[in-house]
């Protein structure tokens, strides 16, 4: 539940199905969020060299060009990204083994999503 106060660093949200993209983006606006959009980690990759401390990032693992392993991994790789908090939402198995901070899976479970992202964010408005 949305109240009123939120982190001024966007939420980065990385899916290459746009549909997904645009209701995760409608819905995290609607609780007060700021949205940026990647279809893929690449482009995930340049938003992030521009904005290098999102809130959080909410990720896909299957995607083309770049995948979501592959972004955690570059991620992991440059120390400007090691306190970004990582929630994987994808239909594959387990993916609790690639580092990221929480993993949903497809179909996902708005409310939970929402839990997870406001627990996560909490802390940068304090």
């Amino acid at each position: 539940m949305w109240n009123g106060r939120r982190a001024l660093r966007p939420i980065l949200v990385v899916d290459d199905d746009e549909a997904i993209r645009e209701v995760l983006r409608d819905i995290l606006v609607a609780e007060g969020h700021t949205v940026l959009c990647a279809p893929n980690g690449r482009v995930a990759l340049e938003l992030l060299r521009l904005v290098p401390e999102p809130s959080m990032i909410v990720l896909d693992l299957s995607m083309p060009i770049m995948t979501g392993r592959e972004l955690l991994a570059k991620l992991h790789e440059d120390t400007r990204f090691e306190g970004i908090p990582v929630m994987i939402i994808s239909g594959e198995g387990d993916a609790r083994d690639l580092g990221a901070t929480q993993v949903l899976r497809k179909p996902l479970d708005v409310s939970r999503l929402l839990e997870i992202i406001d627990a996560h964010t909490a802390a940068i408005v304090r």
